[in-house]
């Protein structure tokens, strides 16, 4: 892929992934295996958020219009819907988003509830 065709630079598309992590942190965990299995199969669109990366957030594709922040464009949308961004990568970030959370459960320590009176 020609960077400079593109219009887009290595230091937005870092930008557009580090948003990507972002926003998967505050996913639905259906709505990350949804986009996973989505993902593997190149089933995701581009360009629209009927079906787009970002709108798996409450599990399942269409069920969001907005990013954590209301925002209806970001830095990973921009880079997602003109191609500049693989199935492969977004699928990979989903894949570590689930492993944090499967560590931090695995990690979690019980809590002492308190005594009901």
């Amino acid at each position: 892929m020609n960077r400079e065709t593109e219009g887009f630079s290595l230091g937005q598309r870092q930008r557009a992934l580090a948003e990507l992590r972002a926003e998967l942190r505050v996913f639905n965990h259906d709505g990350l295996v949804q986009l996973q299995e989505d993902l593997g199969r190149h089933a995701v669109p581009r360009g629209s958020w009927g079906g787009c990366v970002m709108s798996y957030k409450r599990g399942c594709p269409g069920s969001s219009r907005r990013d954590r922040r209301g925002r209806a464009r970001n830095a990973f949308t921009i880079l997602w819907d003109h191609g500049w961004l693989t199935d492969e990568e977004v699928e990979s970030a989903v894949r570590a988003e689930l492993r944090r959370r499967a560590a931090a459960v695995v990690g979690a320590r019980p809590v002492a509830l308190p005594m009901a009176r």
